[in-house]
């Protein structure tokens, strides 16, 4: 093929095509478990909101509650992806890997970024607005205590525990959180694991020998997170998901975007002959509401 201005718009349009084919193929998870914040500017600061919304008979003038709020400030970070294909594999019409496999490669890793935020963010367990981890075995809720982290295996007893724990919390004037935990995050290790607990109607009890009903069945969806492995491979999340605003938020300032580098005067194609495809993001992920998350912590 002929290195001219035609040629690599047309070879241009092949790329975009499997570029949005990789982002489709990228599996999402952050879509179902975070808030998702469009970002304006480098720095965000995200309410926490503690406090639970709950109405009282109305009797004499209205009372105008203000709930408790502290600010999770989120700093955005760039992240990018790069291919080069060399000019004479274009030249010599060699390029059906280049523009076909790594214009898709692109594509997935310009939309698994954000996956793999929110997963670093969960395992950093960075401090909160109060100063301490996110995940703690005591964080005061004014009077009241939370403990969101617990070093024990999943097992049917401490999932049970977490649950209770979970819809047990309650704010700085005693009154319940009103947490339900709906999502059980676990990595590849675990799956088997999880889905017996909260999948399985029925149970085997092996004293009385019988089917017994499983009391956490359909109690949480289970979510595969491939990033728990190796020194995580042990680790289990709970979470509810269904409050307007959830445990974390993954705040995204820009998203991935193929760009080109293929005219003769790009430094690339000048001085190393070779043409370059490739996609920037910037966001971060932040954690913002601690009742809302439970984490079995277990080293491998």
């Amino acid at each position: 093929m002929e290195l001219n201005r035609a040629n690599l718009n047309m070879l241009f349009t092949s790329v975009k095509t499997n570029y949005l084919k990789g982002r489709i193929s990228a599996k999402k998870a952050y879509l179902a478990l975070a808030t998702i914040i469009t970002s304006s500017a480098a720095i965000e600061a995200i309410p926490a909101l503690i406090g639970t919304a709950k109405m009282r008979e109305w009797i004499g003038p209205r009372l105008v509650k203000n709930l408790e709020t502290q600010m999770v400030i989120a700093t955005n970070k760039k992240y990018e992806y790069t291919v080069g294909i060399p000019d004479t594999a274009i030249a010599d019409n060699q390029f059906g890997f280049y523009t076909d496999t790594l214009s898709q490669q692109v594509g997935f890793a310009s939309e698994q970024v954000w996956d793999d935020m929110l997963f670093a963010a969960i395992i950093a367990n960075a401090n909160w607005v109060d100063g301490a981890a996110f995940f703690l075995a005591a964080r005061k809720y004014g009077k009241n205590t939370i403990k969101n982290i617990v070093s024990g295996a999943l097992t049917s007893t401490t999932y049970q525990t977490a649950r209770q724990e979970m819809m047990s919390y309650v704010d700085k004037e005693g009154n319940s959180l009103q947490v339900m935990p709906d999502t059980l995050v676990v990595g590849p290790a675990l799956e088997t694991m999880a889905k017996r607990i909260v999948e399985n109607e029925f149970w085997y009890d092996a004293t009385d020998k019988v089917q017994v009903r499983n009391p956490f069945f359909g109690t949480a969806k289970v979510v595969i997170c491939n990033e728990f492995v190796g020194n995580y491979i042990n680790y289990w999340l709970l979470l509810d998901n269904s409050k307007p605003l959830k445990a974390f938020a993954l705040i995204k300032r820009q998203e991935g975007e193929i760009v080109r580098q293929d005219k003769p005067t790009d430094e690339p194609v000048f001085t190393e002959g070779e043409i370059r495809y490739g996609a920037a993001a910037r966001g971060c992920a932040v954690g913002v509401l601690p009742h809302l998350a439970y984490l079995g912590a277990v080293s491998p």
